[in-house]
């Protein structure tokens, strides 16, 4: 610091300003980063171009998912001492990101076990837990949702202790914690971990941002509110769309499909497929982005087909899918390719290749620890599981045996189920209530403690409780129960009139 208190310039002594300019621009403010920057060359010609300046320009570029230019900054900095702790990590966490952005994975794990790495897997600070939470989130995208929670839990666990529940750390820890325990089927936890967070988690790194929407609106699903997973997947899309990241643009679309395909809208679901071809076809290179965009486009449509009886076509769709999965090493995709296929080959009726395509895509997913991927592509899938054969290995019999016994996520399909039409039960006529509580009045229906309508649709438990005044003090009664009766009662009036 200065005399005045001034932080030094990025190319100079002060690398500890240099990591809260860096911290800036990892919690999602890169133009406010790259304003500084600008500043800082006005006063200080070069001063972007030395090696704080050039790290920051590496975290502007990965809040923007620009990974060949992430890459192209990294590079510059590969012999170059950072001068500050805090500032390797940030680093290591880039580098692995990058590395794993492109299918190498096996050398993302070795920088991760490597000495350079141990101050990282030990430090307290938020800047070393986020590069712990950047490196489990970048394992997770290969698909290892075991390895990614025993990296990430004990961070979350510290910088909930050190830093607080709502701090930076703790957030960017909490998204990818949430994500694994949704796919280990440990909803509730992952209900707890996302609570009050989701607001400080759209402000982060693109994958972080766009895993925790989709676990949160997964969550909505399961607890039978598709309605509301349908308004925050059109909100994330939005602001996707406003931070210029079409990746997750894409994901929020590729996912409302999954949920109106699963209600049997066909027509809605083909209009959000014109809406992925779209994006699909707007990306050019080889981008590992542009790739992803392109199977999530392809991947959307294997999906629409086989709901149409059209599953020579998902075939494919698939094929491209799989080609990505292999070129970016995304194991995860991989599985859930083989599911698909292997819904494809049982309508066709090649039943010796459907046990062919399953044998594989369930030994893989038990040694990734992934139950929710199978689980999620709904009632197929799990005929398609109790027609393999018995295994020798007992574990990963209990694991198949498991995954036989679990509920679904998705309401079962049909041509009468419309996911994306309005809420019923006469709650949405009812006069003088608003949205809001309408969906708590509708969630009380279903016995729900204000915790859970807390954990349900990501408010405060003092939010639940003020709407419940306000839904007593509008229906004119004082229980919880005497308030679902009137409604009912209102809502009947309501449609006999």
């Amino acid at each position: 610091m200065g005399r005045n208190g001034a932080s030094r310039p990025a190319g100079g002594a002060s690398a500890p300003a240099a990591a809260r300019r860096l911290a800036s621009a990892v919690t999602a403010r890169p133009a406010e980063a790259e304003q500084w920057l600008t500043a800082l060359e006005a006063v200080r010609a070069g001063a972007s171009g030395s090696r704080h300046g050039r790290l920051l320009r590496a975290v502007i570029a990965m809040q923007r998912d620009e990974v060949a230019l992430l890459d192209a900054t990294l590079a510059t900095l590969e012999n170059a001492a950072l001068g500050h702790p805090a500032l390797e990590h940030i680093r290591l966490g880039l580098t692995v990101r990058s590395l794993t952005a492109r299918g190498r994975h096996a050398q993302a794990r070795d920088i991760l076990g490597s000495a350079a790495a141990s101050a990282m897997r030990t430090g307290t600070g938020e800047l070393a837990l986020m590069a712990r939470a950047s490196a489990a989130s970048a394992i997770l995208l290969e698909g290892n949702a075991l390895q990614a929670e025993r990296m990430v839990k004990d961070a979350l666990a510290e910088a909930e202790r050190h830093h607080g529940r709502r701090s930076v750390s703790a957030c960017y820890c909490a998204a990818t914690v949430a994500v694994v325990l949704y796919e280990r089927d440990k909803t509730e936890e992952a209900r707890h971990v996302l609570a009050d967070r989701l607001d400080m988690l759209k402000l982060s790194s693109p994958d972080v941002a766009l895993r925790a929407a989709l676990c949160h609106a997964r969550l909505q699903v399961l607890g039978k509110l598709p309605h509301e997973a349908m308004a925050f997947l059109i909100d994330m899309e939005a602001h996707f769309r406003r931070r210029g990241i079409w990746r997750g643009m894409a994901h929020m679309v590729a996912e409302r499909q999954r949920i109106v395909l699963a209600g049997g809208d066909w027509r809605h679901a083909q209009s959000l497929q014109a809406t992925l071809d779209g994006l699909a076809h707007d990306q050019t290179g080889a981008e590992p982005r542009a790739a992803e965009i392109v199977a999530i486009a392809a991947l959307s449509r294997a999906r629409l087909l086989l709901a149409m009886g059209e599953a020579q076509g998902a075939l494919l769709a698939l094929d491209a899918v799989r080609a990505t999965a292999t070129a970016l090493g995304r194991e995860g995709l991989m599985v859930t390719t083989d599911l698909l296929q292997a819904l494809a080959l049982d309508a066709l009726g090649r039943r010796d290749e459907v046990i062919a395509c399953m044998e594989p895509a369930v030994a893989t997913a038990y040694r990734l620890g992934l139950v929710r991927t199978l689980l999620d592509e709904g009632k197929g899938v799990r005929v398609l599981l109790g027609c393999l054969p018995r295994r020798r290995d007992s574990a990963q019999e209990d694991y198949l045996a498991g995954l036989r016994g679990m509920p679904l996520v998705m309401p079962a399909a049909g041509p009468d189920r419309t996911i994306a039409a309005a809420p019923q039960d006469g709650l949405t006529e009812l006069s003088g209530l608003t949205r809001r509580e309408r969906e708590i009045l509708g969630l009380l229906e279903q016995s729900m403690s204000n915790k859970r309508i807390a954990l349900a649709l990501n408010i405060s438990e003092f939010t639940v409780k003020w709407n419940l005044r306000q839904i007593f003090a509008k229906l004119g009664v004082s229980r919880r129960y005497d308030a679902i009766v009137a409604a009912r009662r209102q809502g009947q009036q309501t449609g006999a009139g």
